[in-house]
């Protein structure tokens, strides 16, 4: 499944330092217009504000929708995700 459109959760360092592991596992639906819907949390950080964060980034994603027989369709998703803090700067120096 190929996304066309990744939304970056806007996460506050203070939430990010409180969780002790970012990783988390979602289960959702991509539509045949490659929209997502009902997105639940399969494995959670522990922390309920980031866990929320996710969610609501996931669900602005958008993918290339799933084609069976020819016809784009609906289809289930499992996708693992690790959040990783961002640095305050794009560059680095070697």
């Amino acid at each position: 499944m190929t996304t066309t459109y990744k939304k970056v959760p806007n996460i506050a360092m203070s939430i990010y330092r409180a969780v002790k592991d970012p990783r988390v596992r979602l289960l959702f639906i991509v539509n045949a217009d490659g929209s997502v819907e009902n997105v639940q949390m399969m494995r959670s950080s522990a922390n309920a504000e980031f866990d929320r964060l996710i969610v609501d980034a996931i669900k602005e994603w958008r993918f290339r929708a799933a084609v069976r027989k020819g016809k784009k369709v609906r289809c289930m998703v499992e996708l693992p995700v690790v959040v990783q803090a961002q640095s305050g700067s794009p560059f680095t120096v070697n």
